[in-house]
């Protein structure tokens, strides 16, 4: 992997400044993966993972000028983000289960669990209309 960004791209008008190939390959790791049968999914989780970013902290990691200010730390927190989808795929929606006596709760798979809330909330801006 190359220190270089090698997956900028443009999308909905900002621009995606972490490095998907290298995501990709970490969260393929973790997972135990080692065929590419299910990249399309880890891609689109990690794209999904992005925009859930962007618009939480209100951040496009950029300044005025459009120079990336996207703090490489934040790829972790993508492929966490991927790693926590991909593990729960198949339970969308759901966030509260009981049996018997016992009960469990989590965040919706289309939340940001709060682990990760934790993480990155210093990197959220205010934004006032």
């Amino acid at each position: 992997m190359s220190a270089e960004l090698n997956s900028i791209s443009h999308k909905g008008g900002f621009f995606m400044w972490y490095d998907k190939q290298a995501i990709l390959e970490f969260v393929k790791l973790e997972l135990g993966i080692k065929d590419d049968k299910e990249d399309i999914l880890l891609n689109r989780y990690i794209e999904k993972a992005y925009d859930d970013l962007v618009l939480y902290l209100n951040n496009d990691f950029t300044d005025k000028d459009g120079n990336s200010l996207y703090p490489r730390e934040m790829d972790s927190v993508i492929e966490d983000m991927v790693i926590y989808r991909y593990r729960n795929r198949g339970t969308e929606g759901k966030t509260h289960e009981s049996i018997g006596n016992y009960s469990y709760s989590k965040a919706s798979n289309n939340d940001i669990p709060p682990e990760i809330k934790k993480r990155i909330t210093r990197f959220r801006k205010v934004r006032f209309y």
